[in-house]
Parts: C-alpha cells; sequence; structure tokens
C-alpha cells in the first residue's frame, strides 16, 4: 500500500477542494485508515491517520506554514495533536490554540509552489493559463492525472481544456484591460 503522502489532488477553486478533502477523507475513513471520533478543527473534523497541511507558521510549536504531516495521535478532550510530518520530525499542537491544521489531501494551485510528489490528480478548467498548467502538471516525480469538469464529449473538452492552458494568463489581461480602454474613448 501506497502512502498518503505519495499522492496529492490540485484544485482551482477553494469549494472544489474542500469537497475533494471530504471524499479522500472518507474514502480512507471507509477503508479503515482513520481511528477515533476525531476532533473538530475550524470547518473539518480531523481524525487519527489523517492527511494534513498545517497552514500558519507557528514559533510556539516549532511549524512552518505549508507542512505537510500525518495525525499520528489527537486527543478528543485536550484537542493536542501529535504530527509526523513529511520530514520525518515529530510535532505537537494544541489545536485549542492552533487554528492552522486543514486536511491536506487537496490543495489549491496557489499553495502547490513547493510541493512535490509520487502522483498528482490535477481537476483543472485552465483557468491560470499556461503558467498554473505548467505548474499543475509539475508537481509529480512519477505520474500526473489530469481532470476537467466536462463529463460528455469528454475529447472535446481535453481539447478545449489543452486550449485553455496553453495560453499565456498575462496577455489574455492585456486584452481585456486594452479593449476596455477603447470601449471608453
Amino acid at each position: 500500500m501506497q502512502a498518503s503522502r505519495d499522492h496529492l489532488i490540485l484544485s482551482e477553486d477553494p469549494e472544489d477542494r474542500q469537497i475533494l478533502n471530504r471524499l479522500a477523507q472518507a474514502q480512507r475513513k471507509q477503508h479503515g485508515n482513520l481511528v477515533g471520533t476525531g476532533v473538530r478543527v475550524g470547518k473539518e473534523r480531523i481524525y487519527r491517520g489523517d492527511r494534513v497541511r498545517l497552514g500558519e507558521t507557528s514559533s510556539t510549536y516549532g511549524i512552518v506554514k505549508g507542512t505537510f504531516g500525518e495525525v499520528r495521535h489527537i486527543d478528543p478532550v485536550t484537542k493536542v495533536a501529535a504530527i509526523r510530518l513529511d520530514s520525518g520530525k515529530h510535532k505537537l499542537a494544541n489545536l485549542r490554540h492552533y487554528k492552522g491544521m486543514e486536511l491536506g489531501y487537496c490543495i489549491l494551485e496557489t499553495q502547490a509552489r513547493e510541493v512535490e510528489t509520487r502522483y498528482a490528480y490535477v481537476l483543472s478548467r485552465g483557468l491560470y493559463g499556461r503558467q498554473g498548467a505548467a505548474l499543475q502538471l509539475s508537481r509529480a516525480k512519477v505520474e500526473t492525472h489530469l481532470n476537467t469538469y466536462q463529463l460528455e464529449r469528454e475529447e472535446e473538452a481535453m481539447v478545449e481544456l489543452a486550449r485553455k492552458m496553453s495560453r499565456e494568463k498575462h496577455r489574455d489581461f492585456a486584452r481585456v484591460v486594452e479593449r476596455e480602454g477603447l470601449e471608453r474613448e
């Protein structure tokens, strides 16, 4: 069985990210990879065995923003979590005070700049053009799976996605600004 740290889902949309994180968590729970009752952190419930992303830097807990790890223990009464970071280090965090923990199965493209994984699963509309596509498609060392939202006419949808991903976003923005300037004159 491969470790959850070897897999990462990338999304362009925060709502999709939240849904995909919950679906991944439910799948792991169904397979018996998550243990206990869990502890509510923000809008999410975190269990022992969950893949998490630490979204805030904390000198108190020695946590750096953007770090990934696995919850090795979580106490529902004290809300203290023991996290094994991907680096191999172990950290303790009191989740009453540290609010930066979130599910880490799926992250936004903007959070993926420093992240590398073995297998990446990208859900894209091509919103961020060529630069976004380069980032999305370069996070995996072994294999990347590219998905789009269009379920019907799959071939046409992939061609459209490729067209969007090949554009330079700043040029499109410049055209919009130029067009708006001409319309005002």
